[in-house]
């Protein structure tokens, strides 16, 4: 086969001849063969994100069991959340994926282990920043928190900060200097 690609694959054809002869090399190639047109579906699938409807979205969230997926939410949330979720299955219990997930619900937002404000081992909190969001969607990030984070670790509090922009305008003043020195070598 010429060009084999992960949708037209044939295992078999890549054995030697003398294994093509036995019925278990060949059904070892053929199961081979089912397994990875499985997995090049998934690739496509994950490649086509951007372009599915929120439905499709939904139900990818539901098959891949995205706990932190919610569905009153906008559907550019949502691609960005099951973009995200290969990566952060992997590393479920860490502060990296908890932050990943507050990034996608609260833009301004971080993880404060115990050690980093003084807390008790084990125990964390929460700081986002002007959030409205916070005190809207609270209950339902704590469900989705106690899905993601280990069992052993304990949520102290969120902390909301808050911050305004202000314009601070800095005045220099400037003497002519050339004229001062013109005035002292004379």
């Amino acid at each position: 086969m010429k060009n084999m690609t992960l949708k037209n694959i044939d295992f078999s054809k890549l054995l030697p001849l003398w294994m093509r002869e036995d019925a278990c090399d060949m059904s070892l190639a053929t199961s081979i063969n089912n397994t990875i047109k499985d997995i090049s579906k998934k690739v496509v699938v994950f490649r086509n994100i951007d372009k599915m409807e929120e439905s499709e979205l939904d139900q990818m969230a539901y098959e891949y069991n995205i706990t932190w997926y919610r569905y009153d939410v906008s559907v550019e949330k949502k691609r960005e959340i099951v973009k995200s979720a290969r990566k952060i299955h992997r590393k479920l219990g860490t502060k990296w994926a908890i932050e990943q997930i507050l990034t996608i619900y609260f833009d301004e937002s971080k993880v404060l282990e115990w050690f980093e404000y003084g807390g008790e081992p084990g125990h964390f909190k929460i700081s986002t920043v002007n959030n409205e969001n916070v005190d809207k969607n609270a209950e339902a990030f704590l469900k989705i928190l106690d899905t993601i984070k280990r069992f052993s670790q304990h949520l102290d509090e969120i902390e909301v900060v808050e911050s305004s922009n202000m314009t601070i305008a800095y005045v220099i003043g400037t003497r002519e200097i050339e004229k001062l020195t013109n005035i002292i070598m004379d």
